[in-house]
């Protein structure tokens, strides 16, 4: 029997097994093939992941760019939420109608202890029609000491002070307004007056009154505000001045 020698056996296996490997070339073009095949893949995943938070493409988490847009810091999420007009409870603006039929008067810029917005009553309010009813500030013209706070958000707790002490006077007539049918409206402060007189045009003031405040000032004397310019005035309690009742929002 004729044998090949085993150097030469070695040598035809070898190139059997070459024939039949792919050339580099063609791996070559296998690799882009699935490169090719697998990114058309993730654009059509990504593509319909549309919705909410899609992982896998591009290799990170991606949150659909839709989302909910803040809030304005001006604006409290209840008012945004209310939605509508200042009178429905929405946000307001200075002129505006508020929700005990009022003008809006201030506006703090942001939520307080006390609300926001401030509107004062109509111009017809009581039953005259007008402010030139008078009234004094309180019936009881002792020398105590009723209601101290100018600042804004304090005409409430005054004019509540106030009716404690008084058994009638300008914080009793401004209590028992129900205007809108609203029960808290009250007696404005001297700052809270002095941002009324800010926004007279608006609301139909009387210019030539003086308006009671539910402030204190020297000597036991209540602050009053000339609408004719703006100037406070410190006033006995049994004078008659005008009134006009305000309240928060």
């Amino acid at each position: 029997m004729n044998h090949q020698p085993r150097t030469a056996k070695s040598l035809t296996l070898t190139l059997i097994l070459l024939t039949r490997r792919p050339s580099a070339e063609i791996l070559a073009k296998e690799y882009k093939l699935k490169q090719l095949a697998w990114k058309a893949w993730t654009s059509l995943t990504c593509g319909l992941l549309f919705v909410g938070v899609s992982a896998g493409c591009g290799g990170a988490a991606a949150t659909n760019a839709r989302s909910t847009p803040t809030p304005s810091p001006s604006v409290s999420l209840d008012r945004q939420a209310a939605g509508g007009t200042c009178a429905d409870g929405g946000a307001c603006a200075i002129g505006e109608m508020g929700p005990g039929g009022g003008t809006v008067f201030y506006d703090a810029g942001a939520e307080q202890s006390w609300g926001r917005y401030m509107e004062a009553a109509p111009a017809g309010w009581n039953a005259e029609g007008t402010d030139t009813r008078k009234e004094v500030w309180c019936d009881q013209n002792i020398e105590t000491t009723i209601a101290v706070s100018e600042s804004i958000g304090s005409g409430f707790n005054n004019t509540s002070a106030m009716v404690a002490a008084c058994s009638s006077g300008a914080a009793n007539k401004a209590q028992t307004y129900a205007g809108g049918g609203k029960t808290d409206w009250f007696l404005p402060s001297i700052a809270e007056l002095e941002e009324l007189w800010n926004q007279r045009e608006k609301l139909g003031i009387d210019g030539s009154c003086y308006y009671w405040s539910s402030s204190m000032g020297t000597r036991f004397w209540p602050f009053s505000l000339s609408f004719q310019n703006g100037s406070r005035s410190s006033l006995p309690r049994d004078e008659e001045e005008c009134v006009r009742p305000v309240r928060t929002i």
